[in-house]
């Protein structure tokens, strides 16, 4: 991750709740296209969670059921083609 260049702007894509204790929704301003895809990243660097799309319409919500993860900082990472973001999300 360090080191690594995003072109998207992160206000484009929302997680919420956050902090959570394991159920958050993802929603995008504007339609993803092109296989999104998401997966959240502990410390370490180490994918946790990986989950893709056919595309994620503009202000549709997607559920995204972290609860096996424990308690601790984590990091969202929201691809599609071009358009890479990384989002810090805290379970409790």
């Amino acid at each position: 991750m360090i080191g690594e260049q995003y072109n998207i702007n992160p206000a484009v894509i929302l997680i919420f709740p956050n902090p959570t204790t394991g159920i958050v929704y993802l929603s995008s301003k504007v339609t993803l296209s092109g296989k999104p895809s998401i997966k959240v990243i502990d410390t370490n660097g180490k994918t946790l969670f990986y989950r893709s799309f056919e595309k994620i319409l503009e202000n549709e919500y997607q559920k995204i059921d972290l609860s096996q993860l424990e308690k601790g900082i984590y990091f969202l990472k929201a691809e599609n083609t071009n358009d890479p973001s990384i989002h810090k999300i805290v379970i409790y």
